[in-house]
C-alpha cells in the first residue's frame, strides 16, 4: 500500500509510456490492403438509395447494381474530407442490427490508430 505522499508522485506516472497496439508499417500495411480490396472486391450494396448517392460520387457500380468499388483516390480524398468534419457534433444513431446481439452506433467518432475507418 502506497503511503499519502507516494501515491500522489505516482498519480502522473505512466510506468509503460504510450501504447501502440500496430506499428505505422502495420497501419499502412493494412490500409493499403484495405485500398485494394475495395478497388477489386468491392462492398456489397443492397440499398438502391445508397447505390445511387455512391454512383453519383464516383463509385464504380456494378452490372447486377449491387457491388459498389472505389478507386484509391476516392477513399483518399473521403479520407481526407473526413478528417476535417466535425465528429463530435453528429448526432448518435443506435440500431438494433440484424439481431439483437450485435447493437450498431453510427455517428461515433472512436479513437485509436485506426479511428479514421469508424
Amino acid at each position: 500500500m502506497f503511503r499519502p505522499h507516494e501515491r500522489e508522485r505516482r498519480a502522473g506516472v505512466k510506468p509503460f509510456g504510450a501504447i501502440r497496439a500496430l506499428s505505422e508499417e502495420e497501419e499502412e500495411r493494412i490500409h493499403e490492403t484495405m485500398l485494394r480490396i475495395v478497388s477489386e472486391v468491392g462492398l456489397r450494396v443492397e440499398n438502391d438509395e445508397m447505390v445511387a448517392r455512391l454512383s453519383d460520387y464516383g463509385a464504380r457500380v456494378s452490372d447486377d447494381r449491387q457491388t459498389i468499388t472505389f478507386a484509391p483516390e476516392f477513399v483518399e480524398e473521403f479520407i481526407a474530407q473526413s478528417e476535417k468534419f466535425d465528429w463530435e457534433n453528429v448526432a448518435e444513431h443506435h440500431s438494433e442490427g440484424r439481431t439483437h446481439e450485435h447493437p450498431v452506433t453510427i455517428g461515433t467518432r472512436r479513437g485509436g490508430l485506426l479511428a479514421r475507418y469508424c
